[in-house]
């Protein structure tokens, strides 16, 4: 008489366990916007090291120019691929989505703003001869300090998208 009640019990139990434990598959648009990000946060940590790692000499200031060039083509890309998703968007999200769409949509702006900050260190040194070791030390603080931020919500958006099931990974991205 116990083990029908508990298992009267239980059986409803475990099957609201198993649903609310299944994964959603990640519908196609939202996968194209979050790997279009990260092609994106790819190029920035190659433009970053290249500014970063390598001594520049005076005779190869132009460098500092493509860099310049490159990180504002990044930010128009960026705008782009979030105007993209909001044109073509046609879906109706669950309410799990729309919280990945939010926390994808405040990771393009912080990385955003961290692409900015790399175009400002590299507009400086293109510019002048005589940007100071501490004006750039300080630039590159802030820098580290935007960073911090973007990467803080790339781990929230991966705590989010380990609810979903991805089906479309592109191998640029693996």
């Amino acid at each position: 008489m116990i083990i029908r009640k508990l298992i009267i019990i239980l059986i409803p139990i475990s099957f609201c366990v198993l649903q609310g434990s299944q994964k959603i598959i990640l519908k196609n648009e939202i996968q194209e916007y979050l790997f279009s990000t990260q092609l994106i946060l790819h190029d920035f940590v190659r433009f970053e090291e290249e500014l970063f790692n390598q001594k520049i000499k005076k005779s190869n200031q132009n460098k500092y120019s493509r860099l310049v060039k490159s990180s504002e083509s990044l930010i128009k890309m960026l705008a782009k691929i979030r105007n993209d998703f909001y044109r073509s968007s046609n879906s109706k999200y669950s309410k799990k989505e729309k919280e990945l769409i939010a926390g994808i949509d405040r990771y393009v702006e912080k990385l955003n703003t961290a692409i900015a900050q790399l175009r400002l260190i590299s507009t400086k040194q293109n510019k002048s001869n005589s940007y100071l070791f501490d004006e750039k030390n300080n630039d590159k603080i802030k820098l580290i300090e935007i960073k911090k931020s973007f990467t803080d919500e790339k781990k929230y958006l991966d705590g989010l998208l380990n609810e979903f099931i991805i089906t479309n990974i592109p191998a640029a991205v693996q």
